[in-house]
């Protein structure tokens, strides 16, 4: 149970899911260019980074950030949310049937 509790933690917050999204996209995969592309202040930037490598979600691999395998079925779940949000009121009428 610990280990969910990490997963919503990291990707608690809109800038958050910002830099997660990002590192998934392959956009800007070093720090560097990281950095630059989400807005962050430098520590914020490494607390939430910090907090999904602790989670599992993203790993270095060879001086780049790159989602583990366990971080990619995070963002394709991520993406299925996103989805039946947009599509939200559709299933409220559903519901109501």
């Amino acid at each position: 149970m610990q280990s969910i509790v990490k997963i919503f933690e990291s990707l608690s917050n809109e800038q958050s899911v910002m830099l997660f999204t990002t590192i998934a996209t392959g956009e800007g995969t070093n720090s560097l260019e990281l950095r630059t592309r989400v807005p962050l202040t430098r520590k914020q930037y490494y607390s939430r980074l910090s907090r999904m490598i602790g989670a599992g979600l993203v790993k270095r691999k060879g001086g780049k950030l790159v989602l583990t395998a366990f971080g990619k079925i995070v963002y394709e779940s991520q993406k299925i949310v996103e989805a039946a949000n947009s599509i939200q009121w559709k299933l409220k009428a559903l519901d109501s049937v």
